[in-house]
């Protein structure tokens, strides 16, 4: 349980924001990804089933608008 809080509390930055946090999922070119980059949450393409698609850290913990995100209540 430890490693997962932790995990979701490192989860609520990366070093690339407020650029990151800020993005917003956009046709045509880049409607597959929102609040994720190489520098959180992508993987090597060969080892993601998903190819990074759909990742957005707003769903998971508190960026921006919380009532978004699965994990609101982290310390």
């Amino acid at each position: 349980m430890r490693l997962t809080r932790r995990a979701l509390t490192e989860a609520r930055s990366c070093s690339s924001d407020p650029l990151c946090a800020e993005r917003l999922p956009r046709k045509p070119e880049d409607f597959l990804q929102g609040a994720a980059c190489h520098v959180c949450l992508f993987v090597s393409e060969t080892t993601c089933e998903r190819g990074n698609r759909f990742l957005d850290r707003r769903f998971v913990v508190p960026i921006g608008d919380p009532a978004l995100a699965l994990c609101r209540d982290l310390p």
